[in-house]
């Protein structure tokens, strides 16, 4: 049976998204994992892969479509294998003339450039003219990658020896935690951690694998799975505010932003559903995203719309900090170091392991009592690690 290839939900902001090329066509031969299609999101442009290996038997939607999130683009099977008629039938026809890229849409209207609103977006960000790029998208539209491009190139020092050129990365960064300190009325709560729990599962997990690094469990990785759980508990805090309406928009899975430091800047990768991956699972799911995430290629599954971030500078020995929201997410949880200390217990002080673990939140999406809750959750998700496994 072929299978059928649906449009992943990559935006932020928005369901529509818009084909921006196809890198198969309808015959050829597609393995699992390779990309298909390249997309335009209200952030970036993104490429989707192939969630099935076979032959590209038909495509439904041409470049240059606005396609809803979970809509069919494709099907890939076997050659020759029937696809579902009803999927091949032509979508009713809209009754405003959608513009395609390139051609008669406001923004590339005759005299302006011709450039994807991503690329827009993007080339106001890092402050490149436009008119100075040339487009490789369909009819010599601009397209983010190209404007990446161009922001790499782009190094104007003078003469001045001292004056270091900003990555691009750096430059984006910069742009953003600026937008979230002025919209953003964000407020932050911290709470302590018993993390008697976590050390025994850490260091019973350790004893019992490789001693290679990247196959260890840590507590960002507890922390992650925390978060992911807390979100499937209390719904209401997994939803983002969008600015026209207002509105908000519900995400429906427990998927978790994790900030990765590299060399060029900050990036946010998104792991999907860490309170459901098995424990052994968690270090190769975290560390493979992380160096995708360091080496720039991230895949869809990288940048699915999460509401809440993990940041963790525990393992530099940052007892506690309050990280800044996302301007497109809705808080952030800000993961310290765990420290023995002396705790009162039943009247009697003894000595824990304990973990400040502070969450950032946006008030217009979350209010005290909500954030205090959802901190609550993973905070008794963080105390009782083998508890939180689902």
């Amino acid at each position: 049976m072929a299978h059928r290839i649906d449009m992943p939900p990559l935006g932020q902001t928005t369901d529509e998204l818009l084909i921006v090329e196809w890198f198969k066509r309808e015959g050829d031969a597609v393995k699992l994992g390779e990309a298909l299609l390249s997309v335009e999101t209200d952030k970036a442009q993104v490429d989707v892969e192939s969630v099935a290996a076979g032959t590209l038997l038909k495509v439904l939607h041409a470049a240059g479509d606005t396609v809803r999130a979970g809509s069919p683009v494709a099907y890939v099977g076997a050659p020759g294998e029937a696809v579902p008629v009803a999927s091949t039938e032509a979508p009713e026809p809209s009754p405003t003339p959608r513009a395609e890229p390139g051609r008669h849409s406001p923004e590339n209207a005759p005299g302006r450039v011709s450039a994807l609103p991503a690329a827009r977006r993007l080339a106001h960000e890092l402050g490149i003219d436009l008119t100075k790029i040339a487009g490789t998208g369909q009819d010599a539209v601009i397209t983010v990658r190209d404007v990446e491009r161009a922001g790499q190139e782009t190094s104007v020092l003078g003469d001045d020896p001292d004056l270091v050129a900003v990555p691009q990365l750096r430059q984006v960064v910069a742009r953003r935690m600026s937008a979230s300190a002025q919209r953003i009325p964000q407020f932050t709560l911290t709470v302590s951690v018993d993390a008697s729990g976590a050390r025994d599962l850490i260091r019973a997990q350790r004893a019992s694998v490789s001693s290679a690094p990247g196959s260890r469990l840590t507590y960002t990785h507890l922390a992650v799975r925390a978060v992911a759980t807390a979100l499937r508990d209390l719904p209401t805090v997994n939803r983002l505010w969008v600015d026209d309406g207002p509105h908000f928009r519900q995400l429906h899975r427990s998927d978790v932003g994790l900030a990765v430091s590299g060399d060029d800047g900050l990036r946010v990768v998104s792991i999907p559903e860490a309170d459901r991956a098995p424990l052994a699972e968690l270090p190769g799911l975290l560390g493979s995203a992380a160096e995708r995430a360091r080496s720039g290629s991230l895949l869809a599954v990288d940048r699915l719309p999460v509401a809440v971030t993990v940041s963790s500078l525990g393992m530099y020995g940052v007892e506690q900090f309050q990280a800044l929201v996302d301007p497109d997410q809705t808080a952030i949880l800000a993961v310290g170091t765990v420290e023995d200390r002396p705790v009162a217990r039943d009247g009697t002080v003894v000595i824990l392991p304990m973990l400040r673990v502070s969450l950032s939140a946006d008030h217009r999406v979350v209010d005290g009592t909500l954030a205090a809750q959802f901190l609550r959750a993973v905070r008794a998700a963080l105390e009782s690690p083998n508890g939180a496994m689902r």
